[in-house]
């Protein structure tokens, strides 16, 4: 079987997208040795994912196009298509030709342009909003990143058989680094609240760093007086890069003008620093107002972390036993905060352990091959 795949997220490292289907074409390519998988993408894959072309069964298509994403869709890749003999179309990140001349697999990481319009506003937006229902119903199957985004297109979109909707989570694997302390280190940094996220209005930190300034000036009003009895919070680390529609928090982070009052922010920070940071944290704070997924929150339950979760369907669904905070309540999550910040209580909750096979991105590369199975099967039931 030939296999064409959508491979233009191999061209942006770092991104989830990018994690997603470099992790599960890792397995899946040797797994499934007797096909062919062609790489379409009009920009070149990036250096960081180009080992995955040494694989024998892996041919790439060296077209280039300055055409966007959508519109190289449509008009080039049926084309290609045709050209290679395509037997089963993937499209990994939500877009398929909507000229339909083989069987088609897409993905759905989630379903924002629906369920968090806010966060994907103007022509993207509407791109989104105009094409996924016909996408949705077009794919034989539609691999989602959870059962959350499986209960958003159902409620969603309409005349979607659920036969079709596949849950596949994705993996986690402890990376093979040793965790370096930051370049930026200070000392102050020690069983400190983490944050890690871009920083844009969907990832919502600031509900945060308003809850932490609330409980830290509502700690400070309770403290006896005098210096040895006055109480503090552990400090507020929060590691991100900069994100869109958020340039005024933005620059009160990146100011440093927060640091007195315990709020840090780290920019930039490598793998081997982020490993670091969950490392010698006390609590995972995660107050996005939307997710797909999550994938922090694996992080964190990897170092043995608890977190406090914005209450979020799947939050619910992932961060089980977690604690919970409305996205919108800021005085929800410094009550949060001032419970946890208690050695006695933080003391007395169990460190988290993440089952690695329940989680494995070979798990995840397995569902996807019976998916592309499942493809060809009804296509050819159809055709």
């Amino acid at each position: 079987m030939v296999i064409g795949i959508d491979a233009r997220a191999l061209a942006f490292p770092g991104t989830g997208n990018a994690r997603y289907l470099h992790q599960v074409l890792r397995y899946l390519i040797p797994m499934r040795k007797r096909d062919r998988f062609v790489f379409f993408s009009h920009r070149p894959i990036h250096p960081e994912y180009e080992h995955l072309l040494e694989f024998e069964n892996v041919q790439f298509d060296g077209h280039r196009s300055r055409l966007p994403g959508l519109l190289w869709m449509q008009f080039q890749v049926p084309s290609l298509i045709n050209s290679y003999k395509v037997d089963l179309f993937w499209g990994t990140i939500t877009l398929l030709p909507l000229k339909k001349t083989t069987a088609q697999v897409v993905n759905f990481h989630d379903l924002n342009s629906f369920v968090a319009r806010d966060t994907m506003e103007g022509w993207t937006g509407l791109q989104h909003r105009l094409m996924n229902p016909r996408i949705i119903r077009q794919a034989e199957q539609v691999l989602c990143l959870s059962g959350t985004t499986r209960k958003h297109i159902q409620r969603y979109i309409k005349g979607v058989d659920p036969e079709s909707l596949i849950v596949v989570y994705p993996g986690f694997e402890m990376p093979e680094i040793k965790p370096v302390k930051p370049s930026a280190f200070q000392s102050a940094w020690k069983d400190f609240f983490l944050m890690v996220g871009t920083i844009e209005p969907r990832k919502n930190q600031k509900v945060v760093v308003d809850a932490y300034r609330h409980a830290r000036a509502k700690l400070a009003a309770s403290s006896p007086s005098g210096p040895r009895k006055k109480k503090s919070l552990p400090p507020l680390l929060i590691v991100g890069r900069k994100g869109w529609k958020n340039e005024e928090f933005y620059a009160l982070l990146k100011s440093g003008r927060l640091e007195r009052e315990g709020i840090y922010f780290l920019e930039g920070a490598s793998e081997e620093e982020l490993a670091w940071c969950y490392k010698n944290s006390s609590y995972l704070l995660f107050p996005s107002k939307h997710e797909g997924f999550g994938l922090p929150i694996l992080e964190a339950f990897a170092y043995g972390k608890n977190c406090i979760l914005s209450d979020i369907d799947v939050f619910r669904e992932i961060g089980k036993g977690c604690r919970f905070a409305s996205s919108a309540d800021h005085l929800d999550w410094a009550r949060q905060i001032l419970e946890v910040a208690d050695p006695a209580i933080r003391n007395k909750e169990k460190p988290r352990k993440l089952n690695m096979k329940d989680w494995s991105w070979k798990r995840a590369a397995k569902q996807v091959s019976e998916s592309l199975d499942r493809g060809i099967q009804l296509y050819s039931v159809k055709d």
